[in-house]
């Protein structure tokens, strides 16, 4: 099972560590752009475009709004930066060398962050623009994004004067991501800032739309390899380097 801490001086920064675990990460993608090093294990990512992979001792970057996969070996041990996106951003990739595990040492321990973001532009040179999203397309993310809880193909599809078909390929060519799986992202991402800030396990599963904590914690499960009680609790928990340095908890944000 994975496990999730809080660590360093960066609010949103993580540690993720897993030992024997079975879970590859569904397609999902990020509002931040995210800067990583992997310290122990490989870590494969999957893009509709390609993949790459990182070992440890490597670094990779995902730019935001990129749907991807990732899966590799049992035993992992990775450092997670997600920074806010500027207007360049750098494209996906692996990145090695000294350099890039330097750079990164130092921003995440709450460091200057242009150098790691000068470094990842030199190497990967910049994230393509993406197309402006098709009207029906921003239709429906404006539809998924209401608070009630989700909303079935079919019904979306009819709001948006399409067929289910051809919405659903719709968004994935503009998002990378089915409707379904970008409305669990944005009821992860709002689940995973209130659990974060300590609100209780049922009072989430309402405020995120979940028909209860039984179904809160299905979804939450699949997409992150633990149940969300132990989310929360890891959150809460001290980390340590590879040297042996103890990771400070970080105030709350969201993910």
């Amino acid at each position: 099972m994975p496990e999730h801490y809080r660590f360093g001086m960066i609010p949103a920064a993580e540690l993720v560590e897993a030992h024997e675990a079975t879970l590859a990460a569904p397609w999902h993608d990020h509002r931040h752009l995210v800067l990583g090093l992997v310290t122990r294990g490989l870590r494969r990512f999957e893009l509709r475009g390609g993949e790459f992979a990182a070992r440890a001792g490597e670094g990779f970057v995902l730019p935001p709004g990129v749907a991807h996969r990732c899966s590799g070996l049992a035993d992992y041990r990775v450092l997670v930066l997600p920074v806010a996106a500027g207007a360049v951003v750098p494209a996906a990739g692996r990145i090695a060398g000294r350099d890039w595990r330097g750079a990164f040492a130092k921003a995440f321990a709450g460091g200057e962050m242009r150098p790691l973001l000068a470094l990842a532009l030199a190497r990967l040179g910049k994230q393509p623009l993406r197309a402006p999203l098709p009207a029906v397309v921003r239709r429906g993310l404006c539809a998924l994004a209401a608070p009630e809880g989700p909303v079935a193909l079919t019904r979306l599809a009819a709001c948006c004067g399409v067929s289910p078909f051809h919405l659903q390929r719709l968004f994935v060519h503009a998002t990378g991501l089915s409707p379904r799986q970008g409305q669990e992202m944005r009821r992860l991402r709002r689940a995973r800032a209130l659990l974060r800030g300590g609100t209780g396990l049922a009072e989430v599963a309402a405020l995120c739309g979940f028909a209860d904590q039984s179904h809160f914690t299905r979804v939450f499960k699949r997409l992150m390899g633990m149940p969300p009680g132990g989310f929360r609790r890891q959150m809460r928990k001290p980390a340590q380097f590879s040297d042996g340095t103890a990771g400070r908890r970080a105030p709350s944000s969201s993910p």
